[in-house]
């Protein structure tokens, strides 16, 4: 309606949720720390093919990672799934654990997990969100047409909110964020606020913003 465009005029800050929306929502292996004597692309290979069983994001991850490194799945013996664990099973005659290297088991789009060995830690594998291809240009394009504050509200970590907005530019980042906080967040930001956001976590925001978008 008309009254809905006339309120666009006033827009001076914009707040974007992250996870689906300045990001892609997919995971990808960025980091291999080796704990262990070993070959970095053996001990991917061991940790890919423990994962063939999930589906979890990170498990896609692995073996994605596999794949651009051409490297094979091996045969897993026993191999057992671990609600809210991990995975694990036998190669080669040797027992591998899959786990959580976060000890709060904290589950945000940005993640590190450990491959065990006869209880030794032998590589923590970190995981990052992509963000958009077109992000960039899109927080470019809203400070041309006069946008004053553009940001992040997100239930991410916080670590991961920040590394976001240190790769867009932006003028402020909230991570750790449940719906009802970014509620608050967004009624402290003031009047002229647009939220951004993809789906249904959002909506308390959303509904709240002084103008809402959403593809969700």
């Amino acid at each position: 309606g008309g009254d809905a465009l006339e309120r666009l005029a006033t827009i001076n800050t914009v707040a974007f949720d992250k996870t689906g929306t300045l990001t892609t929502g997919r995971l990808r292996l960025v980091k291999t720390e080796n704990c262990a004597v070993g070959n970095e692309e053996k001990l991917l290979q061991i940790a890919g093919s423990l994962e063939q069983i999930s589906q979890h994001p990170i498990a896609r991850s692995l073996t994605a990672a596999c794949a651009e490194r051409n490297l094979s799945m091996l045969v897993v013996e026993n191999p057992k799934a671990i609600a809210g664990v991990g995975v694990e099973g036998t190669i080669g005659g040797i027992g591998y654990h899959l786990r959580s290297s976060d000890p709060k088991g904290n589950t945000g789009l940005a993640q590190s997990v450990a491959l065990m060995g006869d209880k030794q830690t032998l590589a923590i594998f970190k995981f990052a969100d992509e963000i958009r291809e077109e992000a960039r240009s899109v927080v470019n394009g809203l400070r041309e047409i006069g946008i004053d504050k553009v940001g992040i509200l997100s239930g991410d970590e916080q670590a991961n909110v920040e590394r976001v907005r240190a790769e867009l530019n932006l003028d402020f980042a909230h991570g750790n964020l449940m719906p009802d906080q970014k509620y608050e967040k967004l009624t402290a930001l003031g009047e002229g606020i647009v939220m951004v956001g993809d789906g249904i976590n959002d909506v308390v925001a959303l509904i709240s913003g002084h103008h809402a978008v959403s593809d969700g």
